[in-house]
């Protein structure tokens, strides 16, 4: 799957798959994403209202979910 100059996460991730890693693998290795506190990317009073994720996608799944996502046909690449 080829993404043009597409950016995820103020600008943090050039691709979709570093997106979703981040988003489902943050919970369980946070150093990989923040050098400071958890969630240190997001103004302080909105924080609290992360809710932790309880499941973990694997490797394989990110790649499904990748996958899926580029079956849609909404225009956007």
């Amino acid at each position: 799957m080829v993404l043009r100059q597409a950016f995820f996460h103020n600008g943090r991730f050039a691709s979709l798959q570093e997106a979703i890693e981040f988003k489902v693998k943050r919970e369980r290795e946070p150093s990989r994403w923040y050098a400071g506190e958890k969630y240190d990317d997001l103004p302080a009073q909105f924080r609290a209202n992360v809710k932790p994720v309880t499941s973990v996608l694997s490797d394989a799944e990110i790649q499904d979910v990748i996958v899926f996502l580029a079956t849609l046909t909404d225009g956007w690449k």
